[in-house]
């Protein structure tokens, strides 16, 4: 058990770290919401935790931005596979290797052949982003308990997750400049998924992705996705026995298969991606605020007034969080994808 512990602290004591910093993020964020000088932290939320960080310090803003940014990743689909995706900045050209080159013997003195290596089309990151806007009342804010920096930061975490894994999972085009092309866009979905099916369907989803051969392969559905799949059973065994709402692994025993990843985005599909052929250029986020802003309070905003909201009147300060992210898909077939019959019969 001792051996156990001790071999958990370290990645306990990193957790830790990280969680502070970024607490100081968050921290900032109300500062910015209470209306204060920006390099001025009230004494109730410098206590043992949090020191001050002005807007001058330009490396300590972006290291506490990127803090939180972190936290974040541990939540989303990207953020959970950028161990084996491509780190880029914006405006970069990646081509990745196809082809795994041949390296031959060569002898003493003899001259090193040269090795031609396939790589795929060129694909560009671009500078993109994305925004939303929280509604925080001013309860919170006035509130000296350390509780309600978790509810802010809670909320925070939970709508910016919830975004950015839908317009990751999503099938729609890039736009240059606005908007990177979701996972899915033109994807074509492997048939199948019902119970009776399902086994031949996932070895069609797989081979369908760089031909059976990801180098870092990961799935993503959502919770009542990984629910059904742990459901199903045969001859009275489960099926699926290592997945369950919170993830697991599919194709292999509990820490041997390949991840399940869970995302409400995700729906009913049943997502298969080589994290090796995503390149994503993450600049972090920004945050702003407004205490006199009026909001729609629609889905599908109109010219016309309605629905209006005042944060003033419903004593609420609006922060505007933008998001500066980025994704592009190398190859053609790092994506594959089919669609679970959760609602159809059993096998």
């Amino acid at each position: 058990m001792t051996t156990h512990t001790t071999a958990l602290l370290p990645d306990l004591t990193q957790q830790i770290e990280a969680n502070r910093a970024a607490a100081k993020f968050t921290n900032y964020a109300i500062c910015i919401a209470k209306g204060l000088e920006r390099s001025a932290y009230p004494e109730s939320f410098q206590r043992g935790v949090i020191e001050a960080m002005s807007t001058s310090n330009t490396s300590a803003l972006q290291a506490e931005s990127m803090a939180f940014v972190n936290l974040l990743n541990t939540r989303t689909v990207l953020g959970r596979m950028q161990n084996f995706t491509i780190p880029a900045p914006p405006f970069t050209t990646i081509a990745t290797i196809t082809d795994d080159p041949d390296a031959p013997w060569v002898g003493e003195l003899a001259p090193v052949p040269l090795v031609q290596l396939t790589t795929s089309a060129a694909v560009r990151t671009d500078a993109t982003k994305f925004q939303i806007v929280i509604a925080v009342v001013q309860e919170w804010l006035r509130s000296a308990d350390p509780k309600a920096r978790g509810m802010i930061e809670r909320r925070m975490v939970r709508a910016l997750r919830l975004a950015e894994d839908r317009h990751v999972l999503s099938d729609v085009a890039a736009v240059a400049h606005e908007r990177a092309a979701g996972l899915l866009h033109g994807v074509t979905e492997t048939p199948g998924g019902s119970p009776a099916s399902l086994t031949m369907d996932l070895e069609s989803l797989w081979s369908s992705v760089r031909s059976g051969e990801p180098d870092a392969p990961f799935f993503t559905t959502s919770k009542r996705g990984a629910t059904y799949l742990a459901s199903l059973r045969v001859d009275g065994a489960p099926r699926f026995p290592h997945v369950g709402p919170n993830g697991g692994t599919l194709l292999g025993p509990s820490g041997a298969g390949v991840p399940v990843l869970t995302s409400r985005a995700a729906g009913a599909k049943l997502i298969l991606v080589d994290a090796t052929q995503v390149a994503v250029a993450d600049s972090g986020i920004v945050v702003d605020e407004s205490r006199y802003a009026t909001a729609q309070m629609s889905d599908t905003p109109v010219d016309a007034p309605a629905s209006l909201v005042s944060a003033w009147q419903s004593d609420c300060v609006f922060l505007k969080f933008t998001r500066h992210l980025n994704w592009v898909v190398a190859v053609d077939d790092a994506v594959g994808f089919l669609t679970l019959d959760i609602a159809g019969s059993p096998a």
